[in-house]
């Protein structure tokens, strides 16, 4: 959860053991009610999700719980969460068995965790403002890994309609598909950097479906491939 600011300043989560199980709490503060739903319901998946892919597909909660009343249909709620679901609970929480948790990663790699954590902790840093444009970035940095991000995605992130993010950062004389590039090639060049991260972790950290294609994309921002770039640090 350390990186939790990277996704939206207006989440706090906590961690709350006990003898078998592992509650994550989530506070939602600030945010319209209509958009409350919303919120849950996206921090919610993406966190199963993501503990899935690193641990084990088959990995289930023994328990989901939303703050929002129940809505008329559920069946999608429990084909994601393949467990209990609550409504109109206090908190939001997801629960877990604590040794599934305290399962190792299966493509753990401490070094390679280590040097992202630095790179993504200093571009939060830089990142720390509160306009929109950081925001974007910031709901990018975190979006990227699952592939490029799309603007609707992006706009229900930062809590606003994709017309009125168009004409907020038309505002700031830039536009979405500028800052994803932005972003892609600022990481692009850190990750290089490193010459102990490979070429297909660093594609898909930057949300590239193959090499291949980071390849091309990173000979058109530099003129050089990063072959060549890397042996020139």
């Amino acid at each position: 959860m350390r990186y939790e600011s990277a996704v939206n300043s207006s989440l706090k989560f906590s961690i709350v053991e006990t003898t078998d199980r592992v509650d994550i709490v989530s506070e939602v503060a600030e945010i319209p009610p209509d958009a409350v739903r919303i919120v849950e319901d996206t921090r919610t998946s993406t966190l199963v999700d993501l503990c899935r892919k690193g641990l084990d597909p088959a990995l289930d909660p023994i328990e989901v719980a939303f703050t929002y009343p129940q809505p008329a249909r559920t069946g999608d709620h429990f084909s994601m969460f393949r467990c209990p679901v609550k409504f109109g609970q206090p908190e939001t929480k997801i629960s877990f068995d604590k040794a599934d948790l305290r399962r190792p990663l299966t493509a753990a790699n401490r070094e390679l965790a280590i040097n992202s954590d630095q790179i993504v902790e200093g571009m939060i840093n830089d990142l720390s403002r509160a306009d929109i444009v950081s925001q974007v970035k910031r709901a990018i940095i975190d979006d990227l890994p699952s592939g490029t991000p799309s603007e609707e995605a992006i706009a229900k992130c930062v809590f606003v309609s994709g017309r009125t993010l168009q004409r907020r950062l038309s505002n700031e004389n830039t536009n979405f598909r500028t800052l994803v590039l932005e972003v892609r090639r600022e990481l692009a060049e850190k990750y290089m950097a490193d010459k102990t991260m490979p070429l297909a972790e660093i594609s898909y950290m930057l949300g590239f479906s193959d090499t291949s294609s980071f390849s091309r994309a990173f000979k058109r921002w530099t003129g050089e491939p990063p072959v060549v770039f890397r042996k020139s640090l």
